[in-house]
């Protein structure tokens, strides 16, 4: 999904919002399926989103979200950033993976005008308060 960002805006912005020693924003690879929600589902990780850079994370996709030359929903963000120099990223999967498979639910996946998006659930707000 196109944002008003360039690659470099959203690093600087990553650099305030997440602390991790990984990048949380990863180069698309051939064998990635980006727009295939059970993708993002496998393979199975037992981890649970309880730290400050899941939170990270999480504040910084809805910040590029908001960006988004289509809108999209508060508490949403895509699958893809596809930034305004031409450069393209994606959550990173770990996270969106731990996401989507915790019990309850912290995402669910929709489509919406051809693109996945990642919802965040009541308990994902609940967490994104908490942490």
């Amino acid at each position: 999904m196109r944002v008003s960002l360039t690659l470099r805006e959203a690093e600087a912005l990553a650099a305030e919002q997440y602390s991790g020693a990984s990048s949380p924003l990863s180069e698309q690879k051939r064998d990635h399926c980006p727009l295939d929600c059970d993708w993002w589902r496998e393979p199975r990780k037992a981890e649970r989103f309880n730290s400050d850079r899941h939170k990270g994370a999480l504040n910084l996709y809805l910040a590029l979200a908001r960006n988004s030359l289509i809108p999209v929903p508060e508490h949403t963000f895509p699958s893809t950033f596809d930034f305004s120099d031409g450069k393209r990223r994606n959550p990173d999967k770990g996270f969106v993976k731990t996401c989507l498979n915790a019990e309850p639910p912290i995402l669910a996946g929709r489509m919406m005008q051809g693109h996945l998006l990642f919802d965040l659930t009541e308990d994902g707000r609940a967490k994104l308060e908490t942490v």
